[in-house]
């Protein structure tokens, strides 16, 4: 299982990069070393970090590879649908839990 886990995140991260290649290269028009170089610092500072390679992920994957906002979405942020969708499951399993 621990494995399974491993190569999703492996693949999701490189889905990632690849969404954030196309995004800088859309936005700013640079190229594939420039991106990934720019990826890997900012991958690294927390919170502003996250949200700029965050943001070019999205702009990749929504306007270079044509998914619709909510696909782009997911991609760009699945730590925060994941962490909504297990905020909602718990919530109902303690709202029909039986006492």
């Amino acid at each position: 299982m621990g494995l399974i886990v491993f190569l999703a995140y492996v693949a999701v991260g490189l889905m990632q990069l690849a969404a954030f290649i196309d995004g800088m290269a859309l936005y700013f028009h640079i190229g594939t070393i420039l991106s990934v170089i720019i990826f890997l610092v900012t991958y690294g500072v927390p919170l502003i970090g996250a949200l700029f390679t965050g943001f070019f992920t999205f702009y990749g994957a929504r306007y270079g590879w044509h998914w619709e906002w909510w696909q782009a979405l997911s991609l760009a942020a699945p730590g925060i649908i994941l962490s909504i969708a297990m905020y909602l499951v718990g919530g109902l399993m303690m709202a029909f839990q039986r006492r």
